[in-house]
């Protein structure tokens, strides 16, 4: 069959209102691969990042929609604390010793949902940059629990507001009301997702930690 049939088949099924799963697959697999082949075998990667990064309709899940929203915050505050050299999943970790200093590596992973050798490598880097140091504790001197430096708490003067003003560019727009509303509805999605997490473990099912670049 030449690659004008394919298409006249596919045109043909576009019209008939009787489709069954598999035919609507084969349709937008045969309309995905036109499109490519219209802006070129170089364009194809463009095409697809264009598909990844369009601006969602009201008709879009709900949790596709939030997930872009997510990757929008990171890449903001990664483009504003590049101009401090430091990476984003660094400031994961200074964000969470800002509120609690004197926790082990492990302790650390658990608290960013990261596996241990990625918060070892974030902190080395760390530690290299003269913003923490490591300390054994009276009575442990096996477990090495980490502290900021002076410079590593001044950082917190510095990087808070880059993530404050991510904030307020996102949230442009919308009223007080409309920001509390969309607040407690990913209160109550949260609490349903950790809800299910919870029930998952019962059963034996975890999540794998996240590996992210330090």
């Amino acid at each position: 069959m030449t690659k004008v049939n394919r298409w006249h088949n596919v045109q043909t099924c576009l019209a008939s209102s009787r489709l069954s799963t598999f035919d609507t697959g084969k349709i937008r697999l045969y309309q995905s691969i036109r499109k490519a082949r219209s802006v070129g075998f170089r364009g194809i990667h463009q095409f697809m990042a264009d598909r990844e990064n369009r601006v969602p309709d009201s008709r879009e899940r709900l949790a596709h929609i939030i997930r872009l929203a997510t990757r929008g915050f990171n890449r903001s505050l990664q483009i504003r604390l590049a101009s401090h050299h430091v990476t984003f999943g660094q400031w994961i970790f200074l964000r969470i010793l800002w509120q609690q200093e004197g926790l082990t590596q492990r302790e650390l992973a658990e608290e960013a949902g990261l596996t241990e050798p990625t918060t070892h490598t974030a902190l080395q880097r760390l530690e290299a940059l003269g913003f923490l140091e490591k300390r054994t504790l009276a009575g442990n001197r096996r477990k090495q629990h980490v502290f900021l430096t002076k410079r590593g708490k001044e950082l917190r003067v510095e990087l808070e507001p880059l993530a404050i003003e991510v904030n307020e560019v996102a949230l442009d727009g919308l009223t007080p009301d409309e920001i509390e509303t969309i607040r407690k509805g990913m209160l109550v999605i949260l609490e349903n997702l950790e809800e299910d997490e919870r029930k998952a473990g019962e059963e034996g099912r975890k999540v794998p930690p996240t590996r992210i670049p330090t």
